[in-house]
């Protein structure tokens, strides 16, 4: 299984071929943050901005190397596509990958 079918199995979302950067709905976002914390043995320690734009949210996912949401900006929002029901999810791939393994080591248990 790929990172984005895991995604897509774990979400019950398409991911598109933008890797790993998604527009989860609510529902999504919160069961790709439970399997993050269920991995990470923790809450996910965010910073939340109406004003930051999705781009600042990649950089802080890849700097970080960890799952990071986005409202976005107004701007980002309308040029961007991000529908009224979505927020912005960016997740490194090792991230996802790890993440991927933790699921398949607990599977049998």
């Amino acid at each position: 299984m790929t990172e984005q079918q895991f995604l897509e199995h774990l979400t019950g979302e398409r991911w598109t071929g933008v890797r790993f950067l998604e527009l989860p709905s609510p529902d999504a976002a919160m069961r790709l943050l439970r399997c993050w914390q269920q991995m990470m043995g923790r809450r996910l320690a965010t910073r939340l901005s109406g004003f930051t734009a999705v781009c600042a949210s990649l950089v802080a996912a890849h700097q970080e190397g960890q799952l990071v949401f986005s409202f976005g900006c107004p701007d980002s929002r309308r040029y961007g596509g991000i529908g009224p029901d979505r927020l912005v999810a960016a997740l490194p791939r090792e991230v996802a990958s790890q993440m991927m393994q933790e699921i398949e080591d607990h599977a049998n248990v």
